[in-house]
């Protein structure tokens, strides 16, 4: 236990970081994403991966595709690559605006005209080919001729030659003069390169009028998985075997490539967004996604389902949401509001009016049977609609079940038995949740902690009234035997006015400051614990002396800290620049976890038994918030 932190507020702004990953953990918010897109392929029959692999071995389709709506200027490596690669123009990595101005794209037959409708141009093709690609007649026919009937030609952006000479050699290792014309590189001339499709080869190809030495084109490109990435928008994986032909040999080779497109339903035809070398990861292909299709978020009402009665109500609404961004890609925040709405259904839908009675509730195991019943029944149907809009939640839907208790006064107190079997029923579910009334009171277990409590401590009554300011908390076994200490823990919500109160308990063997977590909607202060005992809301005072200098959110992150008890003061002065030891780290941690367990012991060596940091690292180390060295 020897490390050390040298800078406190960077000290804090970490653990406010491990304390909101907690509170994240505890409240009903989406997690981490880990299966974000559908792979299609799985799911496709013989015969359509092989339509799509014959699709994308360069069938005309996928030519001429408008290259004018991208972002960022080409380089001559983005130009030559994508030549070489593919027949197709429309990565984001070209730029409309600037593009234009050098390229002008035509489509041409050299026996007859043709008409480009995508672009609505009509070229004769003795101008295009003089003017555009600065080809005379008798080179552009003697072009087609080499080339087996050439009915395309693509004229390109022109580059340097000393350009051109690096890319060969970067990528095909040849020396800088092979095939290229010394007295050109050193007079600076820009050349003219023509991407054409070739009857003959039934490929593109990249030549020009002064060069044709590298000739690099797909002779098979084979999809190896394809993700439906958003509304008729799909990220392929191939791998591709190319032929390579330079002027003393052939041959090929395979390579990972990764190709976007997106279906134009109204042209009946594709367009590609990008094509490139080697296999995306989950992040690029998002940021690619996000590039064409910009994400949208939602807007929930959650105003409109408070006259809700049924779940079809709350699935309506629902559809509604998603049929407003059908064809659109979600937006993280939106994927989370509408993973919290679908949690929100599920909760209220297993919602159950109970009455207290002479201060008594019983849960019995068919009152949460029922309710668990319900909930069964709703997520099939919410599961079925998000399906059908392809979102994928970013976490495993929480169903809590909860109970809604009418006729109970918190002064007078109220006393909450478990059936036998209640643990059993809620194997399906997360947890169970009881409004004890309509200011905030409540109780919250996990199914885990009950299975515990019950099993473990024998447990059976949670009792919680309170006295004064103080709020009295005394769990008991089936025989009503007050137990001290419980295994697992219950998690208690009472009413508070500022994220600045704090819990303090005083239990047997221990009196604590526990902090708790702030809920704003509901105005009310979390805190879980296993000990009977007295809870009391603290209302901490916050006069810091020496943080004027901090930035102000350092200084707030610090005095929620403080009121927390999570860290403390020196004479009222903070010490933001001092050294913060891993003892004080670790009991901070255990606070925000409710961790605090004083019966724990330690294996650490150099953690002497009367330091008053001993039963935090020993309860750390229990939990494996800590481990030594």
């Amino acid at each position: 236990m020897k490390i050390f932190i040298k800078n406190k507020q960077k000290s804090i702004l970490s653990i406010i970081l491990v304390a909101v990953i907690f509170i994240l953990n505890l409240l009903p918010v989406f997690a981490l994403e880990t299966t974000r897109y559908e792979n299609v392929w799985e799911k496709m029959s013989q015969s359509e991966k092989d339509e799509w692999a014959k699709f994308l071995s360069g069938i005309p389709k996928l030519n001429g595709v408008n290259p004018y709506e991208s972002e960022k200027v080409a380089s001559f490596e983005d130009m030559y690559n994508f030549a070489s690669f593919f027949g197709c123009l429309g990565q984001e990595d070209y730029s409309g605006k600037n593009f234009q101005n050098y390229r002008k794209k035509v489509a041409i037959d050299l026996d007859d005209y043709e008409y480009d409708i995508r672009e609505n141009w009509y070229y004769e093709k003795d101008t295009i080919l003089k003017n555009v690609c600065n080809l005379t007649d008798e080179e552009a026919y003697n072009l087609a001729d080499d080339y087996g009937n050439v009915f395309q030609v693509y004229p390109s952006i022109a580059y340097k030659a000393r350009q051109e000479d690096e890319i060969l050699k970067k990528h095909y290792g040849l020396s800088a003069n092979y095939n290229i014309n010394s007295q050109l590189k050193e007079e600076d001339i820009y050349r003219t390169f023509l991407l054409i499709y070739s009857k003959k080869f039934g490929s593109y190809m990249l030549c020009g009028p002064e060069i044709c030495a590298v000739l690099c084109f797909p002779i098979e490109v084979l999809p190896q998985e394809v993700y439906r990435i958003a509304n008729g928008l799909y990220y392929i994986a191939c791998i591709e075997k190319e032929w390579v032909m330079l002027p003393d040999k052939e041959y090929t080779t395979t390579k990972k490539t990764h190709i976007i497109i997106r279906r134009n339903d109204l042209q009946d035809d594709w367009r590609m967004y990008k094509y490139g070398k080697g296999w995306l990861t989950e992040a690029e292909v998002t940021a690619c996604r996000n590039r064409i299709v910009p994400p949208v978020d939602v807007n929930i009402d959650y105003g409109k389902t408070k006259k809700y009665e049924n779940v079809d109500e709350y699935i309506a609404y629902l559809d509604e949401i998603l049929k407003g961004i059908d064809g659109d890609v979600p937006s993280d925040k939106a994927i989370g509001d509408i993973t919290r709405y679908a949690e929100f259904t599920l909760q209220n839908i297993s919602e159950t009016e109970v009455i207290s009675k002479h201060k008594k509730l019983l849960i019995t195991a068919a009152m949460v049977r029922e309710s668990v019943k319900k909930q069964k029944k709703a997520k099939k149907k919410l599961d079925k609609l998000l399906a059908k809009y392809n979102i994928i939640p970013n976490k495993e839907l929480e169903a809590i079940v909860r109970f809604k208790v009418d006729g109970t006064d918190i002064k007078k107190g109220i006393r909450v038995e478990f059936e036998n079997g209640v643990q059993d029923e809620l194997a399906e579910v997360s947890g169970l949740r009881i409004f004890l009334d309509e200011r905030g009171h409540g109780i919250y277990i996990s199914k885990e902690d009950l299975q515990k409590f019950m099993d473990e401590s024998s447990g059976r009554y949670i009792e919680i009234r309170k006295e004064g300011d103080k709020y009295i908390i005394v769990f008991l076994t089936d025989k009503k035997s007050q137990i001290d200490k419980i295994s697992g823990g219950v998690m208690f919500a009472i009413p508070a006015d500022s994220e600045y109160y704090s819990i303090m308990a005083e239990y047997k063997g221990g009196k604590d400051n526990w902090g708790g977590q702030y809920d704003t909607n509901n105005k009310t202060l979390e805190f879980k614990t296993k000990y009977s005992g007295e809870y009391s809301i603290l209302e901490e005072k916050i006069n810091i002396t020496d943080i004027d200098g901090l930035d102000e959110k350092t200084a707030q992150a610090v005095r929620f800290m403080v009121s927390k008890g999570y860290m403390t003061l020196t004479d009222g002065a903070f010490n933001p620049n001092a050294v913060l030891s891993r003892n004080d780290f670790t009991a901070a941690l255990v606070r925000i976890f409710f961790a605090l367990d004083r019966e724990k012991k330690t294996s650490f060596k150099d953690v002497a038994k009367d330091s008053s940091y001993y039963p935090y690292i020993a309860s750390a180390e229990s939990d494996g918030i800590a481990k030594g060295y």
